[in-house]
């Protein structure tokens, strides 16, 4: 899968698709899936509620972000690859924080949702061909390629793993 070009996404998401090493995307979904279930293997439900400062999110919130917005980014593939010629909605990652209720949580959940929704994300994405990779569709007000919102993905999984390594001591 080719790296995608400027046009295909917002400035706002260029640092999450230099943050992607060059390689076979699907593999590099496959082991980056990987790396995450070690590091969340390696937590306690007592971590969850951890924040490295006040009105920064805890580690629930942010396990939480992280699906919701690999859940979004798949959503959105899967619509353009499919032909959606209406725009899709932008969200605000703060009021999906705020609204769900990760503080409930176990880590076991976490665990779970995510390995399903990575999972079937791989399997879904394994299916598209470079038409469907280069399909263009709008989301936010902005044009993003099926093959930007896959890279989109890994980048902002490579983001969060930097920032709970270094701002939360989780590795």
């Amino acid at each position: 899968m080719n790296r995608p070009s400027k046009e295909e996404y917002a400035p706002f998401y260029e640092g999450y698709i230099a943050a992607v090493p060059e390689g076979e995307i699907i593999q590099m979904l496959k082991t980056q899936q990987d790396s995450f279930m070690t590091v969340l293997n390696n937590l306690s439900n007592e971590v969850l509620a951890y924040s490295y400062s006040k009105n920064k999110w805890t580690v629930a919130q942010v396990l939480g972000h992280i699906i919701d917005v690999e859940r979004l980014m798949s959503s959105r593939a899967l619509q353009i690859a499919r032909g959606e010629i209406q725009e899709l909605p932008g969200f605000d990652q703060n009021e999906y924080v705020n609204h769900g209720n990760f503080e409930k949580r176990s880590l076991t959940s976490f665990l779970q949702e995510f390995q399903g929704l990575r999972m079937s994300n791989i399997a879904l994405y394994s299916t598209f061909d470079e038409n469907e990779l280069s399909k263009k569709g709008l989301a936010s007000g902005v044009i993003f390629t099926v093959r930007s919102l896959i890279f989109i993905t890994i980048g902002h999984l490579a983001h969060h793993l930097y920032i709970l390594s270094e701002k939360y001591n989780i590795r």
